[in-house]
């Protein structure tokens, strides 16, 4: 199986690197039909039509020039600093096991820190796994039921947010979009942006192509002495194939951008339940019954609280490395006897409450099995206590965008950058730069209606200087963050 995957990924992306190729060709005959045969054989020469010539010429170029460096700027991210998460090391170690054996190539990068070792139940040994600092270290961040960033076992790695596993390159995308053979790669948050630039330019290039020719054969076709060039008509319909394709990727690229979503995140836009851990304020210090917490950085006793057991094959997707079982209630246990008998029904994850937990300084809120006395507790300074980080996990309602922003405008402008020359200009992507301290990805009214509903908001002060408490949880809006954490399913991610 794994081979096979192996032989599929690397025809994948051999494909990805031969088609542009036969792009290159097709620029290159266009070129040589719009320049030599039309503008110079038949405008110039035949005709000494120099005016038309030269403005078919000067726009051609112009279109020329705005594609091919879209798209070339497009090719070398896609083909030299793909939208990857980086392997983790043991994933490393098992392509390079694979690429001794002649079945796989191997993939040279990773986060340099020690392997993720895996229990027999899928845990992790390591509490301070590497690359969690770069979640918990934000105030909000997706998570799994467990508060927990999500999980790849392909990739042996953290995924970070709006990221999701590509089985074509066999690795994990920031921000997915799609796979794409036409420029060379997987679409993700660093190249999105010159992929719509580039169809956009393209679809333009090739409706001025199309307008102009369709023209010259028209006249063509209506002269008695002339003669109907073929290859006129050939260029027509390469130019009204690829302007009514590129045109579409155009439109639909645009549409999820104005939205703030990815082709991957649209598919499941009306259903999607997301899980964030949410970072409590300095002044909600305790502990809530309507959701659960946990603590980071995490120690042993939190890490013997959490226990991941595999998902049954055929049932994980998107590289999703497990479901959280509760065995702490009945539902827990009836729920696990389910998921191992039951290969066709989705996971479902239960979750006790957090109530249920031993009083302890620790407060760890995980899928949950009844604390072992043998497992070490480690000790924690105060200098540790000072650096901790509390996370509240919640829900979104069904089919909400946390992403969002409530604009069409300032959706676009996460994608496409602020100014309107960075609109068509291929310059730097405001997607790959994660430097607000709050979360990966900019959030929107969604996550800030979350943190209302569950009293999450910092304190605030009037105008007048009177203090204004935080909206509290009423029960219906807790009840229904406990069914949602209860029954989402892991492999929705």
């Amino acid at each position: 199986m794994k081979d096979r995957r192996a032989r599929e990924q690397i025809i994948n992306i051999w494909t990805a690197r031969i088609i542009p190729l036969i792009l290159f060709g097709v620029v290159v005959y266009t070129t040589y039909v719009t320049i030599g045969l039309l503008c110079v054989d038949y405008l110039l020469r035949d005709h000494g039509v120099k005016g038309s010539a030269i403005a078919i010429i000067v726009v051609y170029s112009i279109l020329l020039i705005l594609m091919t460096v879209s798209w070339l700027r497009l090719f070398l991210i896609t083909t030299f600093n793909p939208p990857y998460v980086p392997l983790g090391p043991a994933a490393i170690r098992e392509r390079e096991h694979l690429n001794d054996k002649g079945n796989s190539q191997s993939e040279e990068d990773g986060l340099g820190a020690g392997e993720y070792q895996m229990t027999e139940k899928g845990g992790k040994d390591d509490p301070n796994s590497p690359g969690l600092e770069l979640f918990y270290t934000k105030d909000v961040f997706v998570s799994e039921g467990d508060g927990r960033p999500i999980w790849c076992v392909q990739c042996k790695n953290w995924k970070p947010d709006r990221t999701h596993h590509d089985r074509a390159s066999g690795r994990c995308i920031k921000k997915m979009d799609h796979f794409c053979p036409w420029v060379g790669g997987p679409i993700g948050e660093n190249n999105f942006k010159f992929f719509i630039q580039y169809t956009f330019w393209t679809a333009l290039y090739c409706l001025h192509i199309l307008i102009v020719m369709s023209f010259y054969v028209s006249r063509q076709r209506a002269s008695k002495t002339e003669k109907l060039n073929k290859q006129f008509v050939a260029i027509i319909a390469l130019a009204g194939f690829f302007m009514l394709f590129t045109g579409s990727l155009t439109v639909n690229s645009c549409d999820l951008a104005l939205k703030n979503l990815t082709a991957v995140e649209k598919l499941s836009a009306h259903y999607k339940v997301h899980v964030f851990a949410i970072k409590k304020p300095s002044h909600c210090r305790t502990r809530s019954s309507y959701y659960r917490e946990v603590t980071y950085p995490l120690d042993d006793y939190q890490m013997s609280l959490m226990v991941r057991k595999p998902v049954p094959d055929g049932l994980s997707q998107n590289g999703n490395s497990s479901v959280l079982l509760g065995s702490t209630t009945e539902q827990g246990d009836h729920a696990s006897n389910q998921l191992q008998s039951a290969s066709t029904t989705p996971p479902v994850v239960v979750v006790s409450m957090p109530n249920t937990l031993p009083d302890s300084s620790h407060t760890a809120t995980s899928a949950v099995q009844p604390h072992n006395s043998s497992c070490p507790v480690q000790a924690q300074t105060s200098r540790d206590r000072m650096a901790t980080r509390t996370f509240a996990i919640l829900t979104t309602a069904e089919g909400e965008n946390p992403w969002d922003l409530g604009s069409y405008v300032a959706n676009f402008k996460t994608v496409m950058g602020s100014s309107v020359i960075d609109w068509f200009l291929p310059t730097t992507s405001p997607c790959s730069i994660h430097e607000d301290p709050e979360s990966q990805f900019t959030l929107g009214n969604a996550v800030k209606h979350i943190r209302e509903r569950n009293g999450l908001m910092e304190h605030t002060y009037s105008y007048a200087g009177n203090f204004v408490p935080p909206q509290q949880t009423s029960n219906t809006d807790n009840t229904q963050q406990q069914v949602q954490l209860g029954t989402i399913n892991g492999n929705a991610r």
